[in-house]
């Protein structure tokens, strides 16, 4: 008890103004936050966080294969060693509310639409302060809005219909939002995706980002998901084809390669390539 005491003697009497001052390095603060290249970027650093860990988990571990299940290439074993409730009921098509791997992709996915909702409705007004900015501004609004795409992609895939948010407006309205039919949150998706090839370097800015190529193959796999159930349009079909010819044609702009399927499961990194 005494050394308690002690402690919080210390914390109360010992503590300068100069103590209490905060001096972030890495904080975008006060009115640039979104206002200039260096709040965006950092807009877009947690737009990116949305499919991690750090805000939701996401797609970190193993919840992007339970979506998988109840499809034909994957399925729980009943007798396993490690059941998976929540990967179970995927597969048996008798989800619950509480299923945990279902919720961290909802959060995460909407976590991810929220910052990039952020992006896209400030890069247009964000203040060039230097030559190079406007081009860097516009891949981060380009990665934006692919983010965005690929949150809602996930989201119509595995739910249907869902709400549909695109501003970062909080009111007292955006908690009786109602759920948008597929057809609606696809169009949304093709209208990110094509904003995405046009914002979109050829080359990815780093590893892992997106870049033209990235659009125009995500926008293929969206217009042949649209040609099945429950959108039904058999002519997305041969958008996807078109779409795919133009990755597959310029393989060496884009840094996509096709790869036998036997290599891209066989866990070599360096058969795959890019």
């Amino acid at each position: 008890m005494k050394r308690i005491v002690f402690i919080l003697i210390i914390a109360l009497t010992g503590c300068s103004k100069d103590f209490l001052e905060e001096n972030p390095k890495s904080g975008v603060i006060g009115s640039t936050a979104v206002g200039n290249r260096a709040g965006l970027e950092a807009a877009l650093a947690g737009t990116y966080k949305g499919f991690l860990r750090t805000w939701e988990r996401g797609f970190l571990n193993d919840d992007v294969q339970s979506f998988a299940m109840g499809g034909d290439d994957l399925s729980t074993i009943k007798g396993g060693n490690e059941p998976k409730v929540w990967s179970r009921e995927i597969d048996q098509f008798n989800v619950t509310s509480n299923n945990s791997h279902i919720n961290f992709i909802w959060k995460g996915c909407y976590k991810a639409i929220q910052g990039a909702n952020n992006v896209i409705e400030n890069y247009k007004t964000a203040k060039v302060e230097k030559e190079g900015d406007q081009e860097i501004i516009n891949q981060i609004a380009g990665e934006a809005y692919f983010l965005r795409a690929l949150g809602y992609y996930w989201l119509v895939r595995g739910w249907g219909s869902v709400p549909v948010i695109t501003s970062t407006n909080i009111s007292s309205e955006i908690f009786n939002v109602t759920k948008s039919a597929p057809a609606e949150i696809y169009a949304l998706i093709e209208g990110d995706l094509v904003m995405a090839e046009k914002l979109l370097p050829d080359h990815k800015r780093d590893p892992g980002r997106p870049n033209r190529g990235s659009a125009k193959a995500l926008l293929a796999d969206v217009y042949l998901t649209e040609g099945g159930w429950p959108i039904k349009d058999a002519s997305k079909y041969a958008l996807a084809a078109a779409k795919a010819k133009e990755v597959i044609d310029n393989k060496a702009l884009y840094g996509f390669n096709l790869v036998p399927l036997e290599v891209l499961w066989s866990g070599d990194d360096n058969a795959i390539g890019t």
